[in-house]
């Protein structure tokens, strides 16, 4: 029952998408174990409105009717179901309906001596269904007609060569009269007509100018037209909206039966003059008693009519009310939003999962923020504002260690920009919830990668003093835990000491044992291993005083790291392996990852790399689920090594560009050494030495930027590979090309690794201060904690 459930959700989901991947669940919803088809709402279907336009089309015999049908068809109906029956059959009356249209609407044309626009119709057809006779012989006709008689015969012998028998009688007639000279135009041809003027049932102005381009949007807007009874064209002032409307009116004249008229609400300066304008336009005239309001809903509600309402944009009062926040009790604003939405002032953007979420178009949003600027409320809807997505980032981010993390990174990454928003307001105004928010998302930002982003915030609280001391404390831990893969050790490390001083101070036990493993964790990556088991131990057996099951998870990665870069294997599988029997109790699907990725690092450093990739394999696609770009691309430049040590030297390559694409994006210093440094080691085993050795001395010279070194226990890895590129070139040849890697920009070393072998080099420059080789980081202990 599970597992059919789970199968009609997904089956929902992706029916929902079809529909309308914005606001699906409008049209197909679930309601009482029952499958509803646009509860509660005018449905629209796209199928049927172009057969009723059709059907209008006809009756009324009007080019424009006749164009606005043929425009509502949108291609082949599912054309994914080739072989259900019933769409099959639909699909067939709707594709022959479209081109009867079109060859109804070129003789259309052909009776006012159109002949242009009638063959161009015709030739639409055709590239439909090229063996339509009937669309063949009205353009054999109209090349007759206007006296090319050859271009007419050369048009039935196309027609022959489409038929599996001759055409039919009518057709060979037609072609022997034009062969035999007997054509007679006037046979044929009405009196020239011109397209019905209409006046009576517009107020358009003639245009000044002719209307060139935007034929998408021109289509675009007239199948809108048709899916819904108020379509609001928005956009920077300029940009054409008015011309754009006014094009599609004037296209549509005669389509409505009742008219399309032009309501002008420029000279407005109040919206409850509207009405009164309208009813003059339309000519409804004022009863006594009654409001004129009501009189022109009478009027129009039988009538098929086009109303273009210009220049509204000022009379958005409701926008003014919500803005300003004048009484509005908490159950009217669904109320509100609903009327908003109804006015095309807020958009509402729908997820089957997630509920509804409302945005402003920018221009309303200017507006709105201009109004609300005037009321002089903006400081109270600031605060409320901060203090809602405080509450919410506070409530995530416990959930970020849980088995609902990747829900919580989620809801977190829709809402960017409402707690960006909140950060700024709060933090320029040095209160509390400026520096508790920026605390609660550390987690966050360092999971989805935005590291520069969240350092300045973090930078900002760190550099109050009006900040609590326990909020400065988790701040700058925080700080220290984005400054690391930055490659800002320095950073890091006073961070983290200032930190620890200020959880001492306040006797915060928990504090005090995270930080220690972070700067247990950054004394690992340095190389100084006695400082790291001194730092880590004590954090473990904090943490295993104070029960906090999920930290020593995080402190037994550390120390399994350590073990290995000592070359202790057996100690470093035991401490990895007891930290992912512990994680996946949790259900923290990011302390899993971690655990098994560094299991498998730890395989893969002592020569196992078939298991070493499953494990990997494993531990990637967790943190995909979750979203958690660093370490995605951590475990794509492991997985990248595995692949080198397995012989699978194109793969390097792959993996290799994907995650230096990733480490790029996030700014992390920290790895984009060790990622250089395997795929140096790739283009070594693939026999191309200068590549190797540039992409080595670029590395080199990262890695005494920020202090890392790389160790011997993981430069053996690599070293079989890097010996054979500098035996190929030979010393002198090897030296003088690492010197030119050494020479480059982090960035420019990380266009060249992306380019082709053969990639343009920078000029040289002044060679980098350091010897020509450089001690190497631990690969193991590099995956997060």
């Amino acid at each position: 029952r599970k597992a059919a459930s789970n199968n009609l959700r997904r089956v929902l989901h992706a029916a929902r998408k079809v529909l309308d991947p914005a606001t699906g669940s409008r049209y197909l919803a679930s309601q009482d174990e029952t499958l509803v088809l646009c509860p509660g709402g005018h449905l629209w279907v796209d199928v049927e409105a172009f057969a009723e336009a059709a059907v209008s089309a006809r009756r009324s015999r009007d080019p424009a009717a006749y164009r606005a049908a043929i425009e509502l068809y949108a291609g082949e109906l599912l054309p994914g179901d080739r072989y259900e029956e019933w769409a099959e059959n639909r699909r067939g009356e709707l594709r022959r309906l479209y081109i009867e249209l079109l060859v109804e609407l070129a003789g259309l044309y052909e009776v006012r001596g159109e002949y242009g626009q009638a063959a161009e119709t015709l030739q639409k057809a055709l590239s439909e269904e090229s063996t339509n006779e009937e669309a063949h012989a009205g353009l054999i006709r109209l090349y007759a007609l206007s006296g090319k008689q050859g271009e007419a015969l050369t048009q039935y012998e196309r027609l022959r060569g489409t038929l599996s028998g001759e055409p039919g009688a009518t057709t060979r007639a037609l072609r022997d009269e034009i062969a035999a000279g007997r054509f007679q135009p006037t046979r044929r041809a009405a009196p020239l007509q011109e397209e019905p003027s209409h006046s009576g049932k517009h107020n358009l102005a003639a245009p000044r100018t002719n209307f060139v381009g935007r034929e998408r949007e021109i289509v675009e807007v007239k199948r809108m037209l048709a899916m819904t009874g108020l379509l609001t064209l928005t956009g920077t002032g300029g940009c054409g909206k008015t011309r754009l409307a006014l094009e599609v009116a004037r296209n549509l004249v005669g389509t409505y039966k009742d008219g399309v008229w032009l309501v002008e609400l420029a000279p407005l300066s109040e919206g409850a003059l509207a009405p009164q304008v309208m009813a003059a336009t339309l000519g409804v005239q004022e009863q006594p008693g009654r409001p004129l309001l009501e009189s022109l809903l009478d009027v129009l509600g039988d009538k098929e009519t086009l109303l273009v309402l210009d220049n509204c944009e000022h009379l958005i009062d409701a926008a003014e009310r919500v803005g300003a926040g004048e009484g509005i009790d908490g159950e009217d604003v669904l109320e509100l939003l609903s009327m908003l939405v109804d006015k095309s002032l807020v958009v509402a953007e729908e997820n089957w999962e997630k509920g509804a979420r409302y945005r402003l178009l920018e221009p309303v949003r200017q507006y709105a923020r201009e109004k609300l600027r005037v009321s002089g409320e903006a400081e109270a809807v600031g605060r409320r504002h901060a203090e809602f997505f405080l509450a919410l980032a506070e409530e995530a981010e416990p959930e970020l260690t849980k088995s609902q993390q990747a829900e919580w990174l989620d809801r977190l990454e829709t809402e960017h920009d409402n707690l960006r928003a909140a950060l700024s307001w709060a933090l320029g105004r040095e209160i509390d919830s400026g520096s508790r928010l920026a605390g609660a998302l550390c987690r966050f930002w360092h999971t989805r990668g935005y590291l520069s982003e969240g350092r300045r915030y973090l930078e900002a609280v760190a550099s109050s003093a009006a900040v609590p001391t326990t909020v400065r404390a988790k701040a700058l831990d925080g700080l220290g835990w984005i400054a690391e893969p930055q490659g800002d050790y320095e950073r890091a490390r006073v961070a983290y000491e200032e930190s620890l001083a200020l959880y001492r101070s306040s006797n915060d036990k928990r504090g005090v044992a995270n930080v220690l493993g972070d700067l247990g964790s950054l004394a690992l990556d340095r190389g100084d291993y006695e400082e790291a088991t001194s730092l880590l131990e004590e954090s473990l057996t904090l943490h295993r005083e104070l029960g906090s099951k999920e930290e020593v998870v995080g402190v037994l990665n550390g120390l399994g790291g350590l073990a290995s870069a000592k070359g202790d294997r057996e100690q470093s599988i035991s401490f990895f392996s007891e930290a992912l029997a512990l994680s996946r109790g949790t259900g923290n699907v990011r302390r899993n990852a971690t655990s098994l990725g560094n299991l498998g690092i730890t395989m893969l450093v002592h020569d196992n790399p078939e298991q070493a990739t499953v494990l990997l394999e494993e531990s990637l696609a967790l943190f995909q689920e979750i979203g958690d770009s660093s370490n995605i691309a951590i475990g794509l430049m492991y997985l990248a090594l595995a692949a080198l040590t397995r012989g699978d030297h194109e793969r390097v390559q792959a993996l290799g560009q994907e995650s230096l694409n990733l480490l790029q994006k996030a700014e992390d210093k920290q790895h984009m050494p060790e990622c250089l440094e395997i795929m140096a080691g790739g283009a070594a085993a693939q026999g191309q030495a200068q590549r190797a050795a540039r992409l080595w001395g670029a590395a080199e010279a990262m890695r005494e930027d920020i202090g890392v070194p790389l160790q011997p226990e993981d430069r053996k890895l690599l070293d079989p590979y890097i010996a054979m590129a500098r035996s190929s070139l030979g010393e002198v040849a090897w030296q003088t090309t690492l010197v030119e890697g050494r020479a480059m920009m982090p960035k420019q070393a990380i266009e060249y690794s992306l380019s082709a072998e053969k990639a343009v080099l920078p000029p040289p420059v002044a060679r980098r201060p350091g010897g020509s080789s450089a001690t190497l980081a631990p690969l193991i202990g590099s995956l997060l904690k």
